[in-house]
């Protein structure tokens, strides 16, 4: 859309079913960042109105894209996401997604977040004192405004949507990028001031600005090594060095061929050692000079490395050895719990269940089972008749098995309740949300010495508890050692599918719920009423 000023001169119907496609993508791909454009298109409207100077078919192609994202925006708050909000009333709700919108802006980089103020306060003086008054204002500081005008808009919305919706969206990166996008380009506007009568400085703009968006809110950890399988750096490391030194090798042995040994994993193509790539690495070498001759290579899917580096297919973790990962997977005698008053609706216990102190990961439980096992599966979920579409219990959809329209476990699959008896039991989706918003979270490593990382809580009162990052069990893996902590609430899923259940999801940069198949593993920390 360009400026978002549509041209005057007659479109081809190609072009107009183009620009129609890209709007119905914009804004029905995702309300949360549709925003964006419609929060653009309704304070361009109103800009335009002002000025009276927009034509006819420009009002009626903004008044068209504002109707649509209307119709998209009330399809969000009436049903899907929202329609399974657990909260008791709007205003607290509300009064939950303020807090964790505060909590995220405590996060932010506080050196930029002092400089973006700077700018837009120098920016408001020059509208005052600037001896170019007129055309700072019409080129510089009125789209600035607007802009600003677009951010104030945007996150109005989002939190009133997160509110309905989940208040912990409101702190998701995906999420307020809507909001510092905004920002952003009005400072960017103000700064192009100041630059433009410093030459020299322009050159360094576009870097400044592409390191200063991504600094706003990571707290530091924009540029951490890092990977999709959550794969420890010094361990990706290793493995290159060990399929680079048997190329090498084989080329000092005279080798013409090389059978190349990398990890075996269940991925497509076993993606991200592909089959096809083992002339890619030779290429590599040869090419910078590391072998002087080439070699023909077939790769070899070493199961031996997968388990000697402890890989999962899709989301594996090394912060931990294969022993020390296997802490707990079978059953131990529960010892009694503490319950901690966080000044919650609730008291938390001081350590998973299974487990015997604070730091240990404890036993894993598929949701509804009482029983910790070694294999997680539909075939061994007790709960089913082997398959996710034939539930026995705790379901509300005609096609997933007996319908029974119960969304939260009853005493007799509350495993806390059953191991620690009295007023023990799970915490619902709801008792998470709201340890969540109402305490302060901050990432350990290496709590208290013991070498675990996890979560470190603390309430207002000054009380605080431990979450160890236990990661899950899926099928026979063991997923996220040390970097995530999955753990299980009360509820099914109502939203997506009732072979779903909500659990609460942390890592080193992320808290959340999100809905995960049941049989699953996960951690289980008692609450107390």
């Amino acid at each position: 859309m360009g400026s978002m000023q549509l041209e005057e001169r007659r479109m081809s119907t190609g072009m107009r079913a183009v620009y129609v496609l890209l709007i119905y993508l914009a804004i029905f791909s995702n309300v949360y960042s549709s925003i964006v454009l419609a929060a653009y298109a309704a304070i361009s409207l109103l800009w335009d109105f002002r000025e009276k100077r927009m034509t006819r078919q420009n009002r009626i192609a903004y008044l068209a894209i504002v109707a649509l994202w209307i119709v998209s925006g009330i399809c969000e708050l009436t049903g899907g996401r929202a329609s399974s909000g657990a909260h008791s009333s709007w205003i607290e709700s509300l009064g939950l997604t303020l807090t964790a919108f505060g909590k995220t802006l405590l996060v932010a980089n506080k050196s930029l977040v002092l400089f973006l103020a700077a700018v837009v306060v120098a920016g408001i003086c020059l509208w005052v004192v600037c001896k170019e008054k007129k055309q700072y204002i019409g080129e510089y500081a009125l789209p600035a405004l607007k802009l600003m005008l677009c951010a104030a808009v945007t996150i109005i919305y989002l939190i009133l949507l997160s509110s309905v919706v989940n208040p912990e969206y409101i702190s998701r990166e995906d999420v307020l990028i809507a909001f510092f996008g905004f920002v952003f380009m009005a400072v960017t506007i103000i700064l192009s001031y100041f630059i433009g009568r410093m030459k020299v400085a322009s050159i360094a703009l576009p870097f400044v600005v592409f390191v200063a968006f991504f600094q706003t809110y990571t707290a530091g950890r924009t540029f951490k090594d890092t990977n999709i399988f959550r794969i420890r750096p010094e361990t990706c490391a290793e493995i290159d060095n060990v399929i680079i030194n048997q190329i090498i090798s084989a080329e000092k042995q005279g080798f013409s061929e090389i059978e190349l040994h990398v990890p075996k994993y269940e991925t497509f193509d076993n993606w991200p050692h592909r089959l096809s790539t083992a002339e890619t690495y030779v290429e590599a070498l040869y090419k910078h000079g590391v072998i002087q001759r080439k070699i023909d290579a077939t790769l070899y899917l070493d199961q031996e490395m997968t388990d000697k580096y402890f890989l999962s297919p899709d989301n594996a973790s090394n912060s931990a050895t294969k022993e020390d990962a296997e802490i707990q997977i079978v059953g131990t005698e529960t010892p009694a719990q503490m319950a901690v008053d966080l000044g919650l609706s609730v008291k938390w216990a001081s350590f998973n269940l299974g487990a015997i102190a604070p730091e240990e990961y404890g036993d894993f439980y598929a949701w509804g089972e009482i029983e910790p096992k070694k294999n997680y599966d539909w075939a061994n979920y007790k709960l089913c008749k082997g398959s996710a579409t034939s539930l026995t219990k705790y379901n509300d959809k005609n096609n997933y098995g007996d319908v029974d329209n119960t969304t939260v476990l009853g005493v007799e699959e509350d495993v806390a309740h059953i191991k620690l008896g009295g007023n023990w039991r799970m915490p619902t989706e709801q008792e998470w949300v709201e340890l969540s918003t109402k305490c302060t979270w901050q990432w350990v490593d290496n709590f208290n010495g013991s070498g675990i990382n996890g979560v470190c809580i603390t309430a207002q009162n000054g009380n605080n508890i431990f979450l160890p990052a236990a990661g899950d069990r899926y099928y026979e893996r063991i997923r996220a050692v040390g970097y995530g902590g999955y753990y299980w609430s009360s509820n099914l899923s109502t939203v997506y599918h009732p072979s779903d259940a909500w659990f609460l999801y942390f890592n080193s940069s992320t808290i959340g719920r999100y809905c995960g198949a049941r049989f699953c593993g996960c951690s289980v920390r008692p609450v107390s009423e």
